[in-house]
């Protein structure tokens, strides 16, 4: 059973050059959404933290699933440039 998640007053840091703050956020289990925004707004931060990224430095989080799956269209395309360049004849024999 899914439960939702919940990001509390949530501050997280990433590097020293650039931190979330005070992030309150609620995604029940029974909604789809759709982060948009200009570059540099936060999106792939706030992506990181659902994936588990990034360090605490103060509130929330619960809900998060144990596994998370990360899906990055750069690494998969590293991926089938690297496995083309082994075999021509089977793409997905990695």
């Amino acid at each position: 059973m899914r439960q939702d998640i919940s990001l509390i007053n949530l501050t997280v840091n990433f590097d020293d050059r650039f931190q979330l703050n005070s992030i309150n956020w609620t995604l029940s289990a029974d909604q789809h959404w759709m982060i948009t925004g200009v570059n540099g707004s936060g999106k792939s931060a706030l992506a990181a933290v659902l994936a588990t990224a990034g360090d605490i430095i103060s509130g929330e989080v619960s809900g998060i699933p144990e596994r998370v799956g990360v899906v990055s269209f750069e690494a998969q395309a590293e991926l089938i440039a690297e496995e083309l360049k082994k075999d021509d004849a089977d793409i997905l024999d990695v």
